[in-house]
C-alpha cells in the first residue's frame, strides 16, 4: 500500500514507488506517446517542471499505474532526482554537444586555434576573374522573369555545363547524374540552399573518367543520398530493441536500390549483354531478398557531421557522413555471392604489432578540435581541461611527418597525411599498442586505421564496460585493444587507470601488465 506511513523516532517514514524521483530520459516517449508530443513536453516548455505523476487520478487523462509499468523500461534511467551526474556517467546518447552546452558556459572556449577544412576542390573567391552571379539581374526582370535564391544551383550548373573547356567531362558528368539520381523533393532540403546538391554533382565531375566503385563509395557516403533513401540515422535491430524494445529491421531501402538500380540490376547477365540462364533455362536472379535484408544492416550507423561555419546548410549536407558506432549492426553481413562482407580483408588481430608507424599509415587533420570523427569518445573530451592527451615527443619522427615543416620549422599541416615510410616509435609511441587522436602543439591528427575484420565469436571473451557496473556490458576480444584497463587493489571493486592517455585501448594482456606495474589486478569493477 503506497500510504503506509510509520513514524519512528518522532520522525515520519512514508512507503514509495521503486521509481519515486527516478530521472529518466523521456526523448522516445515524446515521439511514441499516443496523446501527441504536447503532452510530455508540456511539463516543462508550460510548467517549468520535469516531473510526470503516477497515478495521475484525472477526471479526462487518467493515467492509472499499470501506463507506467508497461513502458518504463523504453526510457534510458539516467539516476535518482538531485543526485550530481558527470556528463561522461550518462547513456551514450545523451553525451551530446546540446546537453554539453546545455550545462557548461561554453563562452570562454579558445577558438584561436581552429582550423576549417573546405570541402574537395573548394577554392577562396576570386572576383578579379569576373564569374559572379548577380542575384538582382535587371535583364531577367525587364523579360519578366525573377531570378530567386533557389535558381542558383540551376544556373550555376548551367554557366559551368556549357562554358567549361572539358566539354566531354561535363557530358559524362550528366550522365552519371541521370544514373544516381537525388530527387529534390525526397530530401527536403531548403530550396534556396545550393551547395549541398552542386557538391554532390561534382562527385560525377571528379570521377567521370575514373572507377565507377569509386563513385558508388561517394554517393553512399553523401548525405543527400541518405536522406534521399532514407538510411540517415537507421539504427540496428539490436539497437533498436536494447533501448525501446521495439523489434524493427534496419531500413532497406538503399540495399535495394544500389544493387537493383545503381549496379548489378535484377538479373546476372554474360559479357555479351544477354540474360544469365540456370538448367532449367531460367533467369537467374542478381541478389534475393534475403540479401537485401542482410545488407541493410551494413547502412546502420550514419549521422551528419558536425555543422561548421564555412558552408551554406543549418546542418551539414556537404561532407561525407559520420558513423554513430553504437547503432550499427555488430553481426556478419552475407554478400551475394555466397561470402561475407570483410572476405578479403585481414583479420584485426592480424594487423602488425604499432600499425600506426607504418608505411601507408594514414591521418587525417581535425584542426584544433581534439574529438575525432571516425570513431567515438565521450563529449568531455573536448571540454574537460584535465584529460590526459596523446602528444607527440618533439623528436618524434611520426610529428615530424605529420608537422611538415617549412624553412622556418613552421608546421605545414596537411589535411590528410599518408606515412611515406615507417617510422622508429619515439617516447609515448613506444610504451602503447594504439593511437586514436594525436596532438601536435594545438592541432590534432586522428589515426585511420586499416580496414580489417573483427570476428563476431572469439574464444576467451572478456567483459568490458565503460566507467560503472551500472552501465551496459558486453563482451570483448581479448587478443585486440579494444579496452583500457581497470586495476584495483585486493578486494577492493573499485578500479584505478594505468593509462599512458585518456582513451588508450589496449588488448587484455597488456591491461593486466599494466595493472602489476601499480601492484594490483584486473578486476569486474563496480565504479572507476
Amino acid at each position: 500500500n503506497p500510504e503506509i506511513e510509520i513514524t519512528f523516532a518522532e520522525q515520519c517514514w512514508k512507503r514509495v514507488h521503486d521509481d519515486y524521483l527516478s530521472v529518466y530520459d523521456m526523448t522516445y516517449w515524446i515521439s511514441r506517446h499516443p496523446g501527441g508530443p504536447f503532452h510530455i513536453k508540456k511539463f516543462a516548455d508550460i510548467y517549468d517542471s520535469a516531473f510526470l505523476i503516477f497515478p495521475n487520478g484525472h477526471a479526462v487523462n487518467n493515467h492509472p499505474m499499470y501506463r507506467w509499468h508497461d513502458n518504463y523500461h523504453k526510457f534510458p534511467y539516467i539516476g535518482r532526482y538531485g543526485d550530481y551526474v558527470r556528463i561522461r556517467d550518462l547513456p551514450n546518447n545523451l553525451r551530446t554537444e546540446a546537453v554539453t552546452d546545455f550545462f557548461q558556459d561554453a563562452t570562454n572556449t579558445d577558438t584561436s586555434n581552429v582550423i576549417v577544412c573546405g570541402s574537395p576542390g573548394e577554392v577562396s573567391n576570386e572576383k578579379t576573374v569576373g564569374f559572379a552571379f548577380d542575384i538582382d539581374n535587371e535583364q531577367f526582370f525587364r523579360t519578366g522573369n525573377f531570378w530567386g535564391l533557389a535558381e542558383n544551383k540551376k544556373f550555376t550548373w548551367l554557366t559551368v555545363s556549357l562554358d567549361a573547356n572539358d566539354q566531354l567531362r561535363q557530358r559524362v558528368s550528366w550522365a552519371l547524374a541521370q544514373l544516381l539520381v537525388i530527387v529534390n523533393s525526397a530530401v527536403e532540403s531548403n530550396s534556396n540552399e545550393s551547395e549541398s546538391f552542386l557538391h554532390y554533382y561534382d562527385i560525377f565531375v571528379r570521377h567521370a573518367f575514373g572507377n565507377y566503385r569509386d563513385i558508388l563509395k561517394e554517393i553512399s557516403y553523401s548525405p543527400l543520398m541518405a536522406v534521399n533513401l532514407s538510411f540517415l540515422n537507421s539504427k540496428s535491430s539490436a539497437y533498436i530493441w536494447e533501448h525501446y524494445r521495439i523489434k524493427v529491421q534496419a531500413d532497406e531501402n538503399f540495399a535495394r536500390e544500389i544493387m537493383q538500380l545503381f549496379s548489378m540490376g535484377v538479373e546476372l547477365i554474360n559479357l555479351d549483354g544477354t540474360t544469365k540462364l540456370d538448367h532449367n533455362g531460367n533467369n537467374i536472379l542478381s541478389y534475393t531478398n534475403g540479401d537485401i535484408v542482410s545488407l541493410s544492416r551494413a547502412w546502420t550507423g550514419f549521422s551528419l557531421q558536425k555543422r561548421r561555419g564555412n558552408i551554406e546548410s543549418s546542418n551539414n549536407r556537404v561532407d561525407v557522413m559520420a558513423i554513430e558506432p553504437d547503432w550499427r549492426d555488430r553481426f556478419p553481413k552475407s554478400n551475394t555471392a555466397t561470402g561475407y562482407i570483410g572476405d578479403r580483408y585481414p583479420l584485426c588481430e592480424d594487423l602488425p604489432e604499432k600499425d600506426f608507424l607504418k608505411k601507408g599509415a594514414t591521418y587525417r587533420l581535425l584542426g584544433g578540435s581534439p574529438m575525432p570523427e571516425l570513431i567515438s569518445e565521450p563529449i568531455e573530451f573536448q571540454t574537460d581541461d584535465t584529460i590526459q592527451r596523446m602528444e607527440l615527443n618533439l623528436s618524434s619522427f611520426l610529428r615530424q611527418e605529420l608537422c611538415n615543416p617549412n624553412e622556418l620549422e613552421e608546421c605545414q599541416f596537411q589535411s590528410k597525411v599518408v606515412l611515406s615510410n615507417s617510422k622508429t616509435c619515439i617516447g609515448i609511441e613506444c610504451e602503447v599498442e594504439s593511437i586514436r587522436v594525436v596532438q601536435i602543439g594545438t592541432i590534432f591528427y586522428e589515426y585511420v586505421r586499416t580496414p580489417c575484420v573483427n570476428q563476431a565469436f572469439y574464444n576467451d571473451a572478456k567483459k568490458i564496460s565503460p566507467y560503472s557496473r551500472s552501465h551496459s556490458v558486453m563482451c570483448g576480444n581479448p587478443a585486440l585493444d579494444e579496452a583500457s584497463e581497470a586495476c584495483c587493489s585486493f578486494a577492493s571493486t573499485t578500479a584505478t587507470r594505468n593509462a599512458k592517455y585518456d582513451g588508450e585501448r589496449m588488448r587484455f594482456s597488456t591491461a593486466t601488465e599494466r595493472c602489476k606495474e601499480v601492484s594490483k589486478n584486473i578486476c569486474d569493477f563496480s565504479s572507476v
